[in-house]
């Protein structure tokens, strides 16, 4: 089984592949999305990038590594309501390394499709981009009751992870302290069981059926657009991403299709 294609030629039919998906849930369990700008890109979180070349057993012992030096040094920046509640779970430190840009095992996802759409079309406007979607009750009916039950529990989760014997699967995970950008995004994870993990393939491996996991390929050609139509419903980066930073690179957003409707304009 592979991922569920659509190929999008304009606005009206990218909302209206949206609105197929089933939005009649409880807010706690919609469909989970990610924008990639770029269709060539696996769904591969941070950590599995740096440690493809080396064996699992090695992986794990850079992730550990990355963890203790995180773990022992992040009460030098973070304050006190930016630590984990329970700082015996690695699941809740490795949100806050994600976060802050450390590499771990976790991959970005938001429960809303134009928020991932915006991470899909706000950059490399020479490639297609991509917004992938997937059903994260049924991935996680797939999962062994060992493994959702140490997730859940937030209990053994290094020795479980670490036992070869762990079967090589995805489970989605929310935080239950969010940070405020986590907040606004919507954000949610994947965690992989093991080390490098491709989350797409595994993914497409647990869910059985086309409806439940859908890739949208947005055309280069659209990008200036949909960014435009997203600025209208307020997704931006100054509103994604609070601060001067994200300030900063909405402005340049603004530069940019200026730009290309300059560019796009101006005769032969």
């Amino acid at each position: 089984m592979a991922w569920n294609e659509h190929s999008i030629e304009n606005w009206t039919d990218l909302v209206a592949e949206f609105d197929k998906l089933d939005y009649g849930r409880p807010a706690g369990v919609p469909f989970l999305f990610r924008g990639q700008a770029n269709t060539a890109w696996l769904l591969e979180d941070s950590l599995s990038r740096l440690v493809r070349e080396v064996n699992r057993d090695l992986a794990y012992e850079f992730e550990y590594h990355a963890y203790t030096e995180f773990v022992s040094q992040a009460h030098l920046f973070l304050d006190h309501a930016s630590l984990p509640e329970n700082p015996k779970n690695p699941l809740e430190w490795w949100a806050r390394m994600q976060h802050y840009r450390a590499p771990t095992r976790l991959l970005d996802w938001t429960s809303s499709p134009y928020i991932a759409l915006y991470f899909a079309v706000s950059e490399s406007w020479d490639n297609d981009g991509v917004v992938w979607a997937f059903d994260p009750v049924r991935l996680v009916n797939d999962a062994p009751n060992k493994v959702r039950k140490v997730i859940n529990e937030g209990k053994n989760i290094v020795k479980t992870l670490r036992d070869h014997e762990t079967p090589q699967l995805i489970h989605p995970y929310t935080v239950r302290k969010l940070n405020p950008r986590q907040s606004i995004q919507q954000g949610a994870f994947t965690l992989c069981t093991v080390l490098p993990a491709d989350h797409g393939k595994l993914i497409d491996a647990s869910l059985k059926k086309p409806g439940w996991h859908h890739k949208y390929v947005i055309k280069f050609k659209l990008k200036a657009e949909f960014l435009r139509r997203l600025r209208r419903m307020n997704i931006n980066a100054s509103s994604l991403f609070p601060g001067a930073d994200g300030l900063g690179a909405s402005i340049r957003e603004i530069v940019q299709m200026e730009v290309r409707h300059a560019s796009q304009s101006s005769p032969e």
